[in-house]
């Protein structure tokens, strides 16, 4: 099995460290979704990503459909909220009250370091940053990132809806790039998906791994 190129949580264990946030993100509808990751297989990811197209996969003999309603059956995500993506507008005046005073010559264009974020919201970051945009960027804070943490603050976020924005365009970053394993991403969501539509079927994650021809998790 290929190594991940990007740091991908396998588990609920971040979540469970810390229960004062584990009990906000239950009140928002997010903490299942956050539990339910359970390992991932990376050349797994890479099949699904090379074969997404129109919103259906096939792998090993299999059609999955992947939209916004079926991520929300899977995760249990609450189908609420801005049905928002990266590259549409961001409040900046409320990105704003998360951070500590820019320089004078610091513009929020498309994001700052990340060591501008207030502390209180940290491990905030740190969470959605492994669960929902699984990008890698640690030292950053973009808009997006800035996005997601307003949720918390309480503008609501479709995140079924995002989450399926991202696979569509992680998949077509995978199938264009010269160097495909780099774009590869949301790796425990993807298994989440294709387990769920398994289940529907009767089919078990490990003969699911044996039609693909792929070795265990």
């Amino acid at each position: 099995m290929s190594p991940l190129n990007r740091f991908e949580i396998s588990g609920s264990e971040l979540i469970e460290a810390n229960q004062e946030i584990a009990k906000k993100f239950e009140k928002m509808g997010w903490a299942h979704f956050f539990r339910s990751f359970d390992g991932h297989h990376a050349e797994l990811t890479k099949m699904f990503a090379m074969n997404f197209e129109d919103d259906r996969v096939q792998i090993g003999g299999f059609d999955f459909v992947i939209n916004e309603y079926k991520i929300a059956q899977a995760t249990k995500l609450p189908q609420v909220g801005e049905r928002w993506f990266k590259g549409t507008v961001v409040n900046k005046k409320k990105c704003l009250a998360l951070l500590m005073p820019l320089p004078d010559n610091t513009k929020l264009k498309i994001g700052v370091p990340v060591k501008f974020l207030k502390p209180e919201w940290r491990m905030y970051y740190e969470i959605l940053v492994r669960y929902v945009s699984c990008c890698g960027r640690y030292s950053h804070l973009h808009l997006y990132h800035l996005r997601s943490l307003l949720a918390v603050k309480g503008c609501k976020l479709n995140l079924p809806f995002y989450l399926w924005q991202s696979i569509k365009k992680m998949s077509q970053s995978v199938k264009n790039f010269n160097n495909p394993d780099s774009s590869l991403c949301h790796h425990g969501l993807i298994k989440m998906l294709l387990q769920f539509q398994l289940s529907a079927k009767g089919v078990s994650w490990d003969k699911f791994l044996v039609d693909c021809q792929l070795g265990p998790t």
